[in-house]
This record gives structure tokens, sequence and C-alpha cells, in this order.
């Protein structure tokens, strides 16, 4: 298996720049383009399983912002290290509650949520994540918990005691609520039972201790409940009324939480009430009790107001103006291809405004000034494209086939044009299913244009005839990464390139072009944020790669036979980033296991009987007597790299293998009508390129 770059879960942590050859391209001619400008680009970087949440704060302190991402359904939290603008440096953290590592699937953590504060103000910035741990049916509830890893800026991380919650999380976010120096961490839960919501704080500089830890309990049915679906911090700006911290026992100058809020639901049965899901509740935060209001018995202190639209959606909220109240509230409009967005303040809002995203669906949003010239702009990862037909019976239908589910998603960025008004969106690829997206200073200076980071999950998508469309089955591009899109103010490049006629040959998996004239269509595209005019050049250079030589760069056979004459700087190498083998990995050249069953086809010497690399192990089975067996752990995630691969004075770039997969599943443990056979692949069996430019490939 090939992953990303060099990184392990112990204080030996390693970086290296390390090159995979794979096959590049495969023509009878390339066509080389040197574009004028190229910095606005996307970068991708392996992570854990369905890296749903990403977290960015500078953890070994040098100085630029790190990276930390959640696991929908994993056991670990990758930690991606910044080296000015590089993020292969790569700590994985085990979270599961199974110290072994053989957890199985009813060991699942869960760690599908996190965050980063300066917890107990000691100037390092710490880890909090959240983890469902996984309930199988007929089971006995399992509770959640929130765990704050300690940090050191070196790579070191200690444990805080879990702190028991409600394994129904909706979200957790991290922020200095009552404005006592320390963070505090804020969750929304539905309880166990499914009849209430919790709205919850742990303070710090110690959210273990009791005395911390304050919940407020409102009811999810009945004709006083509401459930609210995702959440955002933020100050509403009510008046302060007087003492607060520092100043003695009182009032304080506060955080709130802004809450999307839908009808009251009261059980499978019944469902939710009739309603809006437009409804944006806010509650106050009281610093006299230490904890937030409940809307039925503090109405004063809660507010509402509806966004504007039929539609639920995910919430951001910003402070334009910098005063340090909230004054814009913005969501994704459903199924729609807008951003619903409010402007105002207090008991004052303009609502129902829209902000045009392109032919995609929003999975979430992001308000922030993300090309720095004083106004806020929209950061809109999108789930799937769509295609509209219109119906004269029907009205509008939104069709979706397998071609809009197989399309390169991305991540939308529609600019404010500082006069109310939006630019049209630009998009970035991004890759298979983009879930959330956060933006950060990530390379340049503090004046430059900010970076967006985005995470990905499997869907599941139900066709009309009941079939399924199952995102981990599966396809090109969907192997668990993150993206990082590198912005610049102004900028050009190219995006795209096409040559006819040409043909397509199955057995190479490659475009090939014969003799004669072609025509070539470059497409040059402002990359950049500012709106740009002018002319470009663009060199189109053909390549006769049929008539060339070739040169094998790097050979091995793993059975003695190396060849790296071409390639002085070629080294070996291979990493665990789960932490399994300390600073090495499991990966080895295997010839014991080719010495029997050659014949037997079930066994992997039947079609390499001689030696060869493998990342697999022979151990004892304790069940069947101690007999050797030949297979692989649970949890495994290793790297076999071949680094320093220079293929400057290359037209082009093959790599032949011979490669058997072991592919790993298991089934999804839930649906609303029983238990629902769908296989999950993990990654397995990857092959990447990287490069300083553009990560991993």
């Amino acid at each position: 298996m090939m992953s990303l770059a060099n990184a392990t879960n112990d204080s030996n942590r390693r970086r290296r720049l390390s090159f995979f050859l794979t096959s590049l391209m495969l023509t009878s001619l390339l066509i080389g383009l040197a574009p004028t400008a190229i910095a606005s680009h996307e970068k991708t970087y392996h992570t854990t399983k369905n890296p749903t949440t990403i977290a960015a704060g500078d953890l070994d302190c040098d100085g630029d912002n790190d990276l930390v991402t959640g696991s929908e359904m994993g056991n670990f939290l990758t930690i991606l290290y910044n080296e000015n603008g590089d993020f292969s440096d790569r700590q994985d953290i085990w979270t599961n509650n199974n110290n072994s590592r053989r957890a199985g699937f009813t060991d699942i953590a869960d760690s599908s949520e996190v965050d980063i504060g300066d917890i107990d103000d000691d100037g390092n910035p710490d880890i909090v994540y959240f983890q469902g741990n996984i309930r199988t049916v007929s089971g006995a509830t399992v509770m959640g918990n929130i765990t704050v890893l300690y940090g050191d800026c070196a790579g070191g991380w200690t444990a805080s005691n879990p702190i028991t919650v409600s394994p129904n999380a909706i979200g957790i976010e991290v922020a200095d609520v009552d404005g006592d120096g320390n963070d505090d961490i804020v969750g929304l839960f539905i309880d166990v039972t499914v009849v209430n919501m919790q709205l919850a704080i742990f303070r710090g500089p110690d959210p273990t201790q009791v005395n911390n830890q304050a919940t407020t309990t409102m009811p999810l049915g009945g004709t006083s409940g509401a459930y609210y679906y995702d959440f955002t911090l933020g100050s509403y700006g009510e008046t302060v009324a007087g003492g607060g911290l520092g100043g003695g026992l009182g009032d304080c100058d506060d955080i709130d939480a802004w809450l999307m809020t839908s009808p009251p639901y009261n059980g499978p049965q019944s469902g939710f009430d009739p309603g809006n899901w437009d409804n944006v509740t806010i509650i106050e935060y009281d610093c006299t009790t230490n904890q937030f209001y409940n809307p039925n018995t503090a109405p004063n202190n809660v507010h509402k107001f509806a966004m504007g639209t039929d539609n639920d959606g995910q919430i951001d909220v910003a402070d334009s103006d910098s005063d340090g109240v909230i004054d814009m509230v913005a969501m994704t409009d459903g199924w729609n291809q807008n951003v619903t967005y409010a402007t105002g303040g207090g008991t004052t809002w303009a609502t129902g405004n829209l902000a045009y995203i392109g032919d995609f669906v929003g999975s979430d949003v992001s308000l922030e000034d993300i090309n720095q010239d004083g106004h806020m702009d929209l950061v809109v990862p999108s789930m799937l494209t769509v295609t509209t037909v219109t119906s004269t019976a029907l009205g509008n239908s939104t069709i979706l086939s397998t071609d809009n589910l197989q399309d390169q998603n991305t991540v939308q960025i529609i600019l404010s044009d500082g006069a109310g008004g939006w630019e049209n969106p630009q998009s970035f690829d991004v890759g298979r299913r983009p879930t959330m997206a956060i933006v950060s200073q990530l390379t340049g200076g503090s004046g430059s244009a900010l970076d967006i980071a985005v995470g990905q999950r499997d869907y599941t998508f139900s066709f009309v005839d009941g079939s399924l469309w199952i995102d981990s089955k599966g396809w090109a591009g969907s192997v668990d990464s993150i993206t990082i899109v590198q912005l610049d103010n102004q900028d050009l490049g190219v995006t795209g390139l096409s040559v006819s006629p040409a043909a397509y040959n199955p057995f190479t998996q490659s475009g090939q072009i014969g003799a004669g004239t072609r025509d070539v269509n470059v497409t040059v595209r402002n990359t950049g944020l500012e709106t740009v005019s002018g002319s470009a050049d663009v060199e189109v250079k053909v390549r006769d790669i049929l008539s060339g030589t070739d040169t094998i760069v790097y050979a091995n056979d793993f059975d003695g036979n190396v060849d790296s004459s071409n390639c002085s700087g070629c080294n070996l190498d291979a990493t665990s980033y789960s932490g399994e083998w300390g600073s090495g990995s499991s990966w080895h050249v295997e010839q014991a296991s080719n010495t029997s069953n050659k014949a037997d086809t079930r066994f992997e010497a039947h079609d390499n009987p001689t030696g060869f690399m493998w990342a697999g192990l022979r151990a004892a089975n304790s069940s069947d007597g101690g007999s050797l067996e030949t297979g692989y752990y649970n949890n495994m995630d290793e790297a076999f790299i071949v680094e320093n691969i220079d293929l400057r004075n290359s037209d082009t770039a093959a790599m032949d293998i011979d490669m058997l997969c072991a592919v790993g599943y298991s089934m999804v443990y839930y649906s609303s009508t029983g238990i629902a056979n769908r296989v999950l692949y993990d990654d397995s069996c990857t092959i990447d390129v990287w490069s300083e430019a553009d990560g991993w490939a």
C-alpha cells in the first residue's frame, strides 16, 4: 500500500522528500505546458478514515498552522504538520479504548469531531476530540466521551481523563466562552434516550472537573421542544450587566451559541412536527451560573429568526465589521444551488438573501474574508453536481445519475464584490465527496490570501429503483484524504488540455496520438482571487515519445536484483502511519511464505513463488494450536516508498509493477429498517506520486 509522507506515532517522527514513480502518462506524444504562473492550486494528503472534521492551529509552535482531522467510524486522529506549506509530515494518534491495537468492528472509536484550543492556558495548543464508541444492535448502551490531548509543541500528547457524554453528538466547538483566558469546550448532543437536547460546556483549565461542567437540557419533542441540528459560537452582543470576571461576580462579555433549528421531534413513530428547518436560535451564555440559558425557563435570553428558505442547511456566522458582535449568518440551502444569508444584528435581520454557488449541492459553508479585502466571502464545499430539467407537469426536477456521482467535486469560492453583491463562483477541484471546509492561513504571510482545507467522507445515495450508490465501494479518487487549496490574490494557471483526434488504448489505459495534424485546446484560467484582464503566452511543446530512448530509473525484483544506476539518490523506505511498529513498518521482503502451497491458487505464493515485498505477516493462531497463518492485523496503515526519484529530464514516465491486493471490509451496522449489508472497503493498494508542487496524486 502506498501512502503519503513519513511520520509515526512516536517521538521519532521523520520527514523526507519522497517520490513514488507511477504511471504518469502513457501516450505516443506528450504535450508539455509552461504556464505563466501557477501558485493557487490544490494539494492532496492522505489521512485516516473519512476525515469529516478538520481543525487548524500551530500544534508544533513553529509559527505556522498545522491541521488535525477527525475520523468518522475510525480509530485514529491524523495530524498533518505544516513545513512551509507542505503537509506531508503525518502523525496518527490512536483514540480507541482498546489499547491492544487489535480493535475490531465492535470497538470502533468513531472519533468524528475534533478541534484545537489552549485549554489549560499554558501557551501550547491542545487537541479536543469526541468519540462516539460504536454500539451493537441489542447491546448495552455505550456512552461517548470527550478527551483533551494536552500538547507539548514537540509532537507529544498527554490525554486527559475522558469526559462522559451522550454518544449522539451534533458537534463540538472550542472557544474562550467566558473570557477568562482558558479555552472552553462546548458540545451539542441528543441524549441517550432521544428525548432531550443537551447544550453542554466544559470549562478550562480543567474541563474534567465536575464543577467546571454544566449542561442545559431542552426537550426534543412536545409543544416546547426543538431539534437543533447544527451549531456554532459567536457573540450576540447582549448588554453586560456589570461585574464579571476581573471585577467580581456578575455578568461578563461572553460568547453565545447559534443553532440551526427544526420543528420538534416526537420519536420514530410520529417523527417531526410540520414546520420549517431554516430557523436560527441564539442561546446566550450566563456567566453568573456558568452555563447556557434554557429556552423554556429564560425566554428573554433566547432569540430566534428565520433565514427565509424552505430548506435545511449548515450554519456559519461572522463579525463583518470587527466590533466583536455577530452581524452575518449564512446557511447552505438544501439541494438548491445557493447559500442563504442574513445580515443585521440583535433583533433586526435582513433575511432571504441568496448567493449563487454554481451547479452544485453545498455540504457546508464558511464565512471568511478569504482575499483579505475587508469584506466577508463564502466558501462552499460541494457534495455533488446537479442537472435540472424542466417538466411542464412536474415543474423543475433535480435528476442525478452515476455521472453526477462520479464527477470531480469542488470547493466553491464566492467573493464579495464590495458593494453588497457577489462575484461569479470560482471552482477548485478537491476530490470525491467534500463534506466540510475550514479557512486558515496555511501558506504565505499574514497579508496574503487565506487557504482552504477540505475534509471528505463516504456517502450512500439511493436511486429511484431502490439500488444504491455507495462511495466506499471505491472509484477513482475515493481515497481517504484532505485537499488543501493554496490561494493567491493574483494568479494564472493552465487548468485544462485536450487533443483531438486521439485514440484510447484499453490495454495501456492511455490515450494515443499518431502522426498528422491535431487540434490542441488549452484552457488558461484566472486561478487567483482578484479580477484580472489582459493576455497570457502559452508555450505548447510536442514530444515524440515512441522514437525516444527509454531509460530504467529504478528496478527491483526483490530477489536480489536491483538496478539503480540511473538513480543514485533512490532509496527504499517504509513507514507505519498507525505507529504499529514504532519507527519501522511491516513491509519486508518475504521469502518464507513461498516455500509451500505453490500449487494452491488460494495462496499468494501461487502467484509469486519467488521473493516479494509484502506488508503482511505470519502470526500464530491461538485458537488453532498456535499454527502459523499469513495475513494482516486490524488497523494497519503501512506505506512502502521509493524516494528521491529525479524525473526532471524525462518527457514522460511509467511504472511496470506486479501487485496482488488483499482488500479489507466490514459491514454497516445500522439502517432505519434493520441491518444493512453494505460492504465498506478501506483504502488498499493505492499508488501515489508525491512532489513538492502537488503533494500526493
